[in-house]
This record gives structure tokens, sequence and C-alpha cells, in this order.
């Protein structure tokens, strides 16, 4: 038998992996020895069993653990996550009346601002989803004063942006453009992008129209290849950002012995071993752009895209965000490869009455996968196109697979024939609606057609020509599902102006 320890250890282990579903039953089964002998782990083991249990959305099992947790230690730091878990569970599961309980329950307690804050962020939340801005607003500025002299962390800005823009929603253009500036305060802030687009909208709905355009060009000066310069350019109907696409000798690739073995290796084909020697290289050596450039075209070449892709965002991550003068197109071919282009088209060459834009699968690909043909998610989405094995063995059975096995995902060809036959049927489902699409392609059509509907409800501000999508990306509850979709529209217009074409209309609402 297992000792207490090596039980928590092996519970940790899945925990720290990620692998949620196994953790929870690993500390259950640990909890079960650990709570009797009063072990050094059983709290944190609790909480981590709740945490666990709300990643593989078990919310009724997870508010008893962590109800259950906190009342044993309720000021101790250690439970401190607990009261955070525990507010979004009762977020999930609509418990408003808990969520101001524990608000209050939480603000007698000795914990750092920071808590609170987050907790009266889950409520604010939960008021707007029953449509009590005037509430929701009041909540947000309690938090907001919580925070003063505290350190803006990311519960502050995430409150920040929440009284922003339901003061945008409303028609508060004034207390949202202060809004936006106190987030502006802090330049590391990973919103500057967000904060800058939408005080340019309101300042312009203000009749600014100066200070407006000074904050758009501020924006895309600063990041002319992102989603929300993107969209300025699109706002104010201005033309794609184009660069000077210099010949493929824009980066000279000068030799270095060091690399010699690695770039054998890869000619070979093993690149398994050529990347460890990478490694290796990369930790003893300072390579220059033109080397970079080189080993992620030779890695392509051999067939491993994954690997290229990987080297270039790990070296040009800048570039790629704010774009350079001199950067060589092969380096933008690079970044947004186009691999499997053929089998795409294939793919959506199979029901000529609903074509759909080849680039927007390359943009899936990317963003879901790298190109990884074997990628594999904690959650269990399989090869480019990160299909869940339940939702293609649907996808099987309508195109008469017989035999399916979830393994045959890792296949590149089948899973672009899956996939583009899965983001079809959403493109149906939504009436053709693009946004709608990629996120249902993240979180499940049903989540979608409710936000949606929760958006249709939802009070807005009727002025100025800011289209609905992009009225509903902004208003995805999902953190994870918000962000998915911005990246995808950015790939996917990012490979428009790399390939030289156009988007087939000209907004979000259908296609670009």
């Amino acid at each position: 038998h297992a000792t207490i320890d090596q039980l928590w250890r092996r519970a940790s282990a899945f925990f720290d992996a990620g692998q949620y579903s196994k953790a929870a039953d690993a500390f259950t089964v640990y909890l079960r020895v650990a709570i009797t002998q009063n072990h050094i782990h059983s709290v944190d083991g609790q909480i981590k069993r709740g945490i666990a249990l709300v990643k593989t959305r078990r919310l009724a099992e997870a508010r008893i653990v962590l109800e259950n947790a906190i009342k044993h230690t309720p000021s101790d730091d250690v439970t401190r996550e607990a009261y955070v878990w525990l507010a979004r569970t009762y977020l999930r599961l609509g418990d408003g009346e808990q969520l101001q309980s524990l608000s209050q329950q939480v603000a007698t307690l000795s914990f750092p601002p920071s808590t609170h804050v987050s907790i009266l962020y889950f409520l604010g939340l939960w008021q707007e989803d029953q449509q009590g801005m005037v509430e929701a607003r009041g909540t947000y500025q309690c938090a907001m004063e919580t925070a003063i002299g505290v350190h803006a962390g990311v519960w502050t800005r995430s409150v920040l942006w929440q009284l922003a823009w339901i003061n945008f929603r409303a028609g508060n253009y004034v207390e949202a453009v202060q809004a936006f500036d106190r987030m502006l305060e802090d330049p590391s802030g990973r919103e500057i992008q967000r904060a800058l687009y939408w005080k340019a909208i309101a300042l312009e709905r203000l009749g600014k129209a100066k200070n407006s355009r000074v904050a758009f060009l501020d924006l895309c000066e600063n990041f002319p290849h992102g989603y929300y310069c993107q969209n300025t350019r699109l706002y104010l109907g201005m033309p794609p950002s184009g660069e000077i696409r210099l010949p493929e000798q824009g980066f000279p690739a000068p030799t270095d012995r060091s690399l010699d073995k690695v770039q054998e290796m890869i000619i070979l084909g093993l690149t398994n071993d050529a990347m460890m020697v990478l490694q290796t290289v990369l930790r003893d050596n300072v390579l220059d752009p033109g080397q970079y450039l080189a080993l992620s075209q030779q890695l392509q070449s051999a067939g491993d895209t994954y690997r290229s892709l990987r080297l270039i965002k790990r070296r040009f991550a800048n570039i790629i965000r704010g774009g350079h003068d001199g950067v060589p197109s092969l380096f933008w071919d690079l970044a947004y490869p186009k691999t499997y282009m053929p089998v795409i088209r294939d793919a959506i060459a199979e029901n000529q009455t609903d074509p759909i834009d080849p680039y927007v699968i390359a943009a899936l690909i990317r963003e879901e996968s790298s190109f990884d043909t074997n990628a594999r998610s904690k959650t269990g989405a399989l090869g480019l196109m990160q299909l869940i094995p339940q939702t293609a063995d649907q996808i099987a059975r309508s195109r008469a697979v017989k035999s399916f096995d979830p393994g045959m995902l890792l296949d590149p060809h089948l899973n672009i024939q899956f996939g583009v036959s899965y983001f079809r049927s959403l493109l149906t489902q939504f009436d053709g609606n693009l946004v709608s699409s990629i996120a249902g392609y993240n979180a499940g059509p049903v989540a979608v057609a409710r936000w949606r509907l929760e958006m249709a409800e939802s009070p807005w501000d009727k002025g100025g020509n800011v289209s609905d999508e992009e009225k509903f990306v902004e208003s995805i509850p999902y953190k994870e599902t918000r962000n998915y979709v911005k990246r995808v529209l950015q790939t996917y217009r990012e490979y428009h102006r790399v390939n030289g074409t156009d988007c087939r209309v000209s907004f979000l609402d259908k296609h670009c």
C-alpha cells in the first residue's frame, strides 16, 4: 500500500499536470486517510480537490468540498484560494445569495485586499447576469475602493475593465474614459490594446474626434498587427497594415559550426534529436535572427511545421505582434504556415454549396495546435484541429466512417476533414456568422446561443457604428473563449494580409 505522503505526491502530480479528473479522484483517496490522521496537507488537499472538481465542471461536489475547507480554517492563509474558487463556483451555479454572503464574510477576515476584490468581481458579474447594472456598478466601485493604495493586480484590472465596460454600454462615456485611463496607467497590463480601442470610441462618442484619433493611432503604432488595430482599420476605413516585403535575403543567415549537427539531423528527419541538440546550442550561444530563420525554414521543409512555428514564436514574438519594416516575406510565411492548405481546400470542396474561406481553417489550426499533428489537450482533444473524441465519433457516423477510433484523429487528413465538417455545422447553426462559429468551436454551440440571447436582452447605448459582433466578443463571459475568438480572428486576418488577399466581406459579422 502507498504511504500517505505518496498518495499526496501522486494527487499533486496529477493536479500540477492539469489532469484534473484524475487529480480529483486521487485527492479523494488521499483525503480518506489524511483527514483522520490530520496530515499536514489535508486542508490543502481539500482545496485542490475542490479546484479540480470546478475544473471538471463537477460544481455541486466542488461547492461541498470548498465550503467544508473554509469552515474548518476560515481565516488561514492557505484557504484564501478556497474563497476565490468557492465564489467562482457560486457564480457558475447562479447562487447570488451565497455569493453576497461570502463577500460579507471575507470583508471581516484578515485577508489581503485582493481576496475581497476578487469576490466582489464575481458578485458584480452575477449582478450583471441578472441585469442589475446599477448594483453591479456599485459593487465594482466598492472593489476599487477596497483596492486603493494596493498594487494593481489581476483582479483589480479585471474589475476596472468591468467598470469601464458597464459604463460604456450604458452610454456613460466620461466615466468609461476615466476607467480606461486607469487601466492605461499600468503599461505592463495585458489589456492595454483593449483599453485604448474602447477609449478611442468613447472619446468619439463624446465629440472629441481629435483625441479619439490620437488614441486610435497610438494603438496602431504600437500594435499594428493586433486584433484591436485590425478593428481600428475597419472602423476608420483604413487599408490593412502593410510592410515592405523584402526578398528572402532580408535576413542574412551566417553559418555556425554549432548548428551543423542540428541542420544535418533536420535533413535526415531526426527532428526530435535535432531539437534536443538545439536546446543545448541555445543555452550556450546567442543565435542571430538569420540563423533562427534558416532553422525554422529547414524544419518546415522537413515537414515539422510545429517546431518551425515554435521557433519563430519564441524568437520573434515582438515582430509578430508589432511588425517591422525590414522583415522578409519568408518570415511571414513561416509565422503563418500554409502547410496543409491543399488538404484544407479538398475538405472544403466536399460541400460546394457552403464554401468556407480556407484561411479560417488555417487560423483555427494555428491557434488550436500550432500545427502539431500529435497535439493532445488536457481535456482529451486530439490532432491539428483539437477534436474531442465524442464529437469526432458523431462526425464519423454522419460520414459513414466505419470502425472509428480516436487515434485516427492524429492523421492530419482525417482530422482536417472532420474539423472542417464540424466547423461547417457551426456556421450552418449560426447562419454563417463567423464570430459565433469560432466561439462555438471553443465553448460549444449551446453556450454561444445562450450568450447571444443574453446580449440581445442586455441594455446597450445605440450610438455609433460599433458592430454587434465586436460587442458580442467583448461580452463573452468566458475569458478563455473571449481571448480565443480574438486570436483566431486576428490570425485569420493576418493570413490574408501576409498573402495579399482580401477577406470576402468588409466586416466582422460575416468573415472579417
